[in-house]
Parts: structure tokens; sequence; C-alpha cells
């Protein structure tokens, strides 16, 4: 049995067994502390996640005509594959790949965090688990745990692999509150997502949901339940609705505005009286998809830019060498491009 090795990674010299049919990104989200840049989630479209084979290219399958492209395009070079296109044709003979240095995803970590007194919906008493409206969940075992997901970034089934790797924490699951954009909450819930993509743009239903986690095939505890906040409408999604409660804005006498940019980029503004929102594509363009020189928020991107008399002067996530133009980089790009009138 031959195997693909990364190199570079620690954990990646050891080596993975091969599965023909599946691509190199496919092996490669199969390995911990291997990474890769795929924006477009290996559809061929960003070329981003690209590779140079040091040895078992006769393993795998030809270029396709998304390499051809950016073979054409001189964004891919001789000798380089897209991890998302070559995939494994056969088990005779170990693969060595080296992915291109596109620096390590770094996190927000400047915050300011409103106090928030907690009123937990399951809780133990007399030895034994009980939810909030009074039904006995079982013995208690040791552990009570909730699970909050926002923006949903992984299918149900790629959440349950990364759960399952912690197995024994699912068990002590017991509530789930999960937020996202409208597309994302009712996919979460398995839901019919049809009418969000046809004219008028709104859910069949905007409700809050509370199903048991057994129903959309959550792997946690068996008696565990998932709430989904309410939508507001349109692609103003349950994660804008959170953005009000935990800011306070429905409580505020003066008008405020809440701006939240994720794969949905929604506006709000109003107060307890009267609030509108609105809401538009904003994913794609802020974290780098379709960009040329854009990136996500990696070590190495331009995350601000300023212009100075003629003089451009950036910085970039983890003081590193320049990659790229992250979200935040971009929009500095553009204000600095008006307000020295090089854009109008």
């Amino acid at each position: 049995m031959h195997k693909i090795d990364f190199p570079q990674y620690a954990r990646g010299r050891d080596g993975l067994k091969l599965y023909p049919g599946e691509s190199v990104l496919e092996h490669i989200r199969r390995m911990d502390g291997v990474e890769i840049d795929s924006e477009c989630g290996g559809q061929g479209i960003c070329g981003r996640d690209v590779i140079r084979l040091e040895r078992g290219a006769g393993s795998l399958t030809g270029l396709t005509d998304a390499e051809k492209h950016f073979l054409k395009q001189g964004r891919l070079k001789h000798g380089q594959r897209l991890a998302c296109q070559a995939r494994v044709a056969d088990d005779v003979q170990d693969i060595y790949v080296f992915i291109a240095n596109f620096g390590r995803y770094t996190i927000l970590s400047d915050f300011i965090q409103n106090e928030v007194e907690l009123e937990p919906s399951v809780f133990r008493r007399d030895g034994r688990v009980i939810y909030s409206s009074g039904e006995d969940l079982g013995p208690y075992e040791g552990k009570i745990l909730g699970l909050v997901v926002d923006g949903i970034n992984f299918s149900l089934e790629e959440l349950e692999k990364q759960l399952g790797k912690k197995e024994s924490i699912n068990k002590h699951i017991y509530d789930v509150a999960a937020v996202g954009n409208s597309t994302m909450r009712n996919l979460f819930l398995g839901e019919d997502v049809h009418n969000l993509g046809v004219i008028p743009f709104e859910a069949a239903s905007i409700s809050a949901f509370t199903k048991k986690a057994a129903e959309i095939g959550l792997n946690i505890h068996h008696e565990a339940k998932v709430y989904a906040p309410p939508l507001i409408g349109g692609h103003a999604g349950s994660d804008c609705l959170a953005d009000i409660i935990a800011t306070g804005l429905y409580e505020n006498t003066e008008i405020g505005m809440i701006i939240d940019i994720g794969t949905n980029g929604e506006v709000v503004v109003g107060n307890r009286d009267k609030m509108l929102t609105a809401s538009c594509a904003a994913g794609g363009a802020y974290e780098g998809y379709q960009i040329r020189c854009g990136v996500g928020a990696i070590e190495g991107a331009i995350t601000q830019l300023k212009i100075d008399n003629g003089q451009v002067h950036y910085s970039t996530l983890g003081n590193k060498r320049p990659l790229g133009v992250c979200g935040s980089g971009v929009i500095d790009l553009l204000a600095e491009l008006l307000k020295n009138g090089i854009m109008a």
C-alpha cells in the first residue's frame, strides 16, 4: 500500500494511505496539521490550492480544463497542479506533495465583550440532568456541555467529523444554539432553501426552530435539543438577530448601527422604536475571493494601508512578507484611493 506524503509538515511526513478517486485536496482534509488555501471549496475556480509534486505525478490524473485555464493565465506554472483537480488514479507509487506557502490563518484578537448573565437551559438537579421545560434527560454523567454554532462553515457531515475527534465529549452536549444567514441556518436544520434562490428571495419560514439533535443527524446526547432563532427576512438571518440582541440595540433610545460583514453583509439601523435592515453578498469580496491579489486573514495579508504624500504604508498580519490583501486591507485601499483622488 502506497502513501501520500507532505514533507513540509511534521504530521504529514508519516504519510496517508492513498484513496483512488479522491483529490489531493480531499487527502489533505483527512490530515490534521496540514493546511492549504482553497477558497472555492474545491471547485477549481479560485486557483489558490497550488501544489508541486516531487514524486508520484504518474499516480495522478491528467490536467483538467480548469488547470489548463490557469496555466494559460500564468497563475499556474508547469509542474504545478491544483490540489482539488489532481486526483489519485492508481495506488502504484508514493506521492510527495509540496504546498505553496500561503501563510497560516489568524483570528481577530481585539474585541470588546459585554458582561452576560448566564441562564443555562440545561442544569443538574438531584444528581440528574433536567431540561428547562422540566423534561428529564437522564442521569448526570460528569459534565454538562453546550454547543454554539455561528456562520456554519461546515456541512452537518463535516461538523460531526469534528465532534467525532473528541468522541468522549459528544454525549455530554445537551444543548445546541445555531445561528447563521438564512441559507446556512436552514441547511443546518435540513429545511428547504429553494425559495431563497429565486425572487423575492424569502425563506419558506422565518420562524424559530427547536428540534432534537437526532432529527438532523447530529451525533451528541440522544436527548439533546437544537435551537435556531428566527430569521429577520430575506437574507437577513438569525446571525443578524443575534447581533441585535448581543449589542442591546433593541433597548437603546439613541439610534445606532450594526454592520455585520460575513458571507452575507447586513446593516441594521435603529433603536427600540424602530429598526431597518438590509443585506447583500459580502463574503466573497472581503475574504479575497475573485480578487487577483486577495487573500483571507492569513499571515502576510495586508490588513492596514495608508497613502501619505504618494507613498504607500502598510502592515501585515504577523508582520510577515506581504502575500496579498485581505478584507480590512481592501476597505483601507478603497478609502485611501478615494481620499487621494486616485479613484473617483
